[in-house]
């Protein structure tokens, strides 16, 4: 299936601007009963609904949780290139990776590595345009930094360039752009702002992105299958049922263009401990966490740090990349999490499922 670069890239990092655990099993080749569902209750309406929900043609996963354990696991259909989809595949999650970016930062704040309050010339000085714009702003969506248009998928980067130099010509491209706004005026999704904010991570650790979330979170909350993108082609092992190609992989997201923004792939598994260990407080402080569940914007928008908040009275992010379409979230009332991620539903349809099982358990 081809497609321009432009609209490949549209639909890979473009995405919704309204919008512990022990260890997991190593992937394994699907079995007739990894690809059906199974239900882990004696909940008969819990159950029920389920039953209900995957009477629907599903392909992806759903993994949910009530009081810190799975109470359902389904996985179902097959991927692109016709491996089936387990609980074990890893599936790109689109800009739910904007949580685990917010999350890095409030971790180097912790350790008083940075201040919300730093401005981006602090690590940016060529971007004089943004002299106003402060770490806070980005992450809450409301530093006016302008998002990728045509100019920038079409002529600024290429299949072609490593992850170092489409990051320079983006930065170049967007170190000349004018705020849209004030800084603190108003709320505009950006994944320039992200991928800001991924590179700040990097400046301040001396380490990849990748590298300091997989140090940091991944490593001590068990997420055995949870990387970067860009790792699928490296770790046949970790990646055993993600067998895209190398040319599907570069045709469906842009070196240098999801670092922080959208570059996450992980299982239903592993999102069930992150959702759980970041609301537990495991992931960084209580404090911190209230500072990603604090509104900054009106009710309509209504985004923390990386999280979406007017998600029926609770938080997560949807998330689309390529063909994918993905969503997470946690209620802390309810002791809820849900995660669910489809390679042929709408990013509207897998919301809507997704509140059904809100709605439902």
């Amino acid at each position: 299936m081809k497609k321009s670069v432009s609209l490949i890239l549209i639909a890979v990092i473009c995405l919704f601007s309204v919008s512990c655990g022990s260890n997991m099993p190593e992937t394994t080749s699907a079995t007739e009963e990894e690809t059906t569902a199974y239900i882990n209750t004696s909940d008969k309406k819990i159950k029920k609904v389920m039953d209900e929900f995957f009477d629907i043609a599903v392909d992806g996963v759903c993994g949910v949780s009530k009081d810190g354990k799975v109470i359902a696991m389904y996985s179902a259909g097959v991927l692109h290139n016709d491996v089936p989809i387990t609980k074990d595949t890893p599936m790109p999650i689109g800009s739910i990776s904007k949580q685990f970016c917010a999350a890095a930062i409030m971790k180097l704040c912790e350790e008083k590595k940075l201040s919300l309050s730093d401005k981006v010339t602090k690590y940016f000085p060529d971007y004089k345009n943004a002299k106003d714009v402060s770490i806070h702003n980005m992450l809450s969506m409301r530093s006016g930094i302008p998002n990728f248009n045509d100019t920038v998928l079409k002529d600024v980067v290429s299949l072609k360039k490593t992850d170092e130099e489409n990051t320079k010509s983006l930065f170049k491209w967007l170190f000349k752009r004018k705020l849209h706004f004030k800084p603190d005026t108003m709320y505009e999704y950006s994944n320039c702002a992200y991928i800001l904010l991924g590179n700040i991570v990097e400046k301040i650790t001396g380490k990849k992105y990748i590298d300091y979330l997989r140090e940091v979170f991944f490593k001590p909350l068990n997420m055995n299958h949870t990387g970067s993108i860009f790792e699928l082609k490296d770790k046949p092992k970790w990646a055993k049922d993600f067998s895209y190609t190398e040319k599907e992989m570069a045709g469906g997201i842009e070196q240098g263009l999801a670092k922080g923004a959208g570059d996450i792939i992980s299982t239903a598994g592993d999102m069930i401990i992150w959702m759980n260990s970041l609301k537990d407080g495991k992931v960084v402080s209580k404090k911190s966490l209230k500072k990603m569940t604090t509104p900054y914007t009106d009710e309509s928008d209504a985004y923390g740090y990386g999280l979406m908040l007017n998600m029926s009275d609770g938080y997560g992010h949807q998330g689309s990349i390529s063909h994918f379409n993905s969503c997470d979230y946690i209620n802390p009332d309810k002791n809820l999490t849900i995660f669910m991620s489809s390679n042929v539903l709408s990013s509207t349809t897998v919301f809507e499922q997704v509140k059904k099982l809100i709605d439902n358990i």
